[in-house]
């Protein structure tokens, strides 16, 4: 029996599309002799739907690629196994629909299982719209004993979030039921932590049950989420396969006499089955560098938001000279064709000539265009038009901010103009503490660098210059002179932040594990340091509210995962 878990990337509310998508990989595992194809969770709207499934229109739509996927499995041999929702009977209490996995086979729905644990921790929210399953039980099908649990199913109280202990355990529940093999449809997000242990848990579970298992996960950019797919399939020891690679559409195939894993393929194309007389167990997926995971995730990030979005290929962004727009812009530059990227500097009387001949040699090097736009003038006029208005001298925050939003406004005219994405340049270190300019260098479409610490950036934008598809491209001065906004004479990021080696290893403390300021105390910190730190990170939570998505690299994101009140003040007794 051959048995394929592939990696689709879909798109959320399409549902022709995604249903197109589905027969295309499932022609390839007919032709390849694949006897079970798994798809991930919701593959059919694509994940996460949100509200989109509160209109009934939708659901009943989504009921019609049911039947059309049943009725194309009448003229083949390989059995489906997919992600979907299933309304419930409205007379019944609750919410109305069910999160869903179903086994089709020559026309016939073989099975349907409902999906148990519903996460509502971080960015998931899946008790808004679904009912809890009952226990699944055993799919009996060509004389084998299936067992389908879904995403969550799987990960119950492995989970590190407070919130996802769990009443009940899926995979406990189908122990002692002689389960031959274990197929997981799942939609699990991509963090740089999370890799690693998504493999640990499924081995875990694997050795559990003392069976095979087949996981396959969605992968593509939707908004925020990126999904990195890591479809695996392991044996019954708990042993890794080659799984499919990262950050692509693909998929990992397990061939197995009398349900015993000898050989499997991962290449996304048809090809010539295995002979079953030469095993081959290979050992467990080595993890990349962050940095390149980084990378793989924001370019599919980058990428599928400009596709799913219907956006023409291109991007604008503001390059100042600095290390954070330098390194958008060799993000960009693999995201979309170098020629398809356009970098704005925007200097006043402040901006030093390094800044400009730097970024420069980076758009040469880069191959991505470059042009200038003095705002000085227009900083002038706003400001004394302002002064004579209130017919006093503007706060100098108030002068500072006019530049950054003056910049924020031309890179709008930009994009409105070409049609080219707007990316913001904000790191996660800025806006946690709030220094950036709301209307300002925010202004943007998407932010691909929200998740990345300050001192992450540096990180990355150094492993790109040596590892990434344009060695060398960030000039040295970019690295080594101290960051500014360049928003008044001499001004450097120390004047009004502790040093981003200390503040990213406090606000990691705050934002990632939640501790509070004593915490951080008794772990050696400042407390007058780590209390305006505290201060700064409440007290700026209505500007994140207002930026612009945040693609999710870290276990906590500023963003869907973030449910902070706007107007409040933490206080303890």
């Amino acid at each position: 029996m051959r048995i394929r878990a592939a990696q689709l990337n879909v798109r959320v509310g399409d549902l022709a599309g995604n249903f197109e998508r589905i027969l295309h990989v499932w022609d390839h595992a007919e032709r390849d002799g694949v006897d079970v194809l798994l798809l991930p969770e919701l593959v059919t709207t694509g994940y996460p739907p949100m509200d989109m499934l509160d209109h009934p229109w939708f659901a009943h739509e989504v009921e019609r690629v049911h039947e059309a996927l049943r009725e194309a499995s009448s003229t083949k041999s390989c059995a489906l196994v997919f992600g979907s929702i299933t309304l419930r009977p409205s007379e019944r209490p609750g919410k109305p629909l069910y999160n869903s996995a179903y086994w089709v086979y020559q026309g016939k729905e073989v099975a349907r299982v409902h999906k148990q644990l519903l996460p509502t921790y971080d960015v998931f929210d899946e008790a808004r719209y679904f009912e809890p399953g009952p226990a699944s039980e055993p799919i009996e099908w060509r004389g084998r004993r299936f067992g389908v649990l879904i995403c969550e199913d799987l990960f119950e109280n492995e989970n590190p979030w407070p919130a996802s202990d769990y009443a009940c355990s899926p995979v406990e529940n189908l122990k002692g039921k002689e389960i031959e093999f274990v197929l997981i449809p799942s939609a699990s997000p991509f963090t740089l932590q999370k890799r690693a242990r998504r493999v640990t848990i499924v081995q875990r579970v694997t050795q559990r049950l003392e069976c095979p298992l087949a996981f396959a996960n969605q992968v593509g950019g939707n908004t925020e989420l990126i999904f990195d797919g890591g479809s695996l399939v392991v044996n019954d020891r708990g042993e890794s396969l080659e799984e499919a690679a990262p950050f692509q559409e693909g998929w990992a195939d397990g061939v197995f006499p009398a349900l015993k894993l000898v050989d499997q393929t991962s290449e996304f194309s048809a090809k010539d089955a295995p002979s079953p007389n030469t095993p081959s167990l290979t050992p467990p997926t080595q993890p990349s560098p962050w940095q390149e995971q980084a990378l793989q995730a924001i370019t599919l990030g980058i990428k599928d938001y400009i596709q799913k979005s219907d956006l023409k290929p291109s991007i604008c962004f503001g390059l100042s000279g600095g290390i954070d727009s330098a390194l958008i812009a060799v993000l960009a530059a693999h995201a979309v064709a170098p020629e398809d990227v356009m970098a704005i500097g925007m200097p006043t009387r402040y901006s030093s000539d390094g800044s400009l001949t730097d970024s420069k040699q980076l758009a040469e090097r880069l191959g991505i265009g470059w042009k200038t736009c003095s705002i000085e003038q227009m900083r002038d006029l706003t400001g004394s038009s302002i002064e004579t208005m209130i017919e006093e001298p503007l706060a100098e925050i108030a002068q500072e901010n006019i530049q950054s939003r003056l910049r924020g406004l031309t890179l709008m005219a930009l994009s409105n103009h070409s049609g080219a994405l707007l990316l913001a340049t904000s790191n996660k270190s800025e806006m946690a503490v709030g220094y950036s300019t709301l209307y300002g260098d925010m202004a943007g479409s998407l932010a691909p660098i929200g998740d990345l610490y300050k001192t992450q950036v540096y990180e990355l934008a150094r492993w790109l210059n040596q590892h990434g598809s344009y060695p060398g491209a960030i000039p040295e001065a970019i690295f080594t002179k101290p960051p500014s906004a360049e928003l008044k004479p001499d001004q450097v990021d120390q004047d009004s932040l502790p040093d981003y080696s200390v503040l990213d290893r406090i606000l990691e403390r705050m934002i990632e594990y939640g501790e509070d300021v004593s915490s951080c105390v008794e772990h050696g910190f400042d407390e007058e340091t780590a209390s305006w730190i505290f201060r700064q990170l409440h007290r700026t939570e209505f500007k994140r509210f207002q930026s612009s998505p945040v693609l999710k690299l870290q276990s906590r994101t500023f963003g869907l995962g973030r449910r902070w009140p706007l107007a409040h003040r933490p206080t303890t007794i």
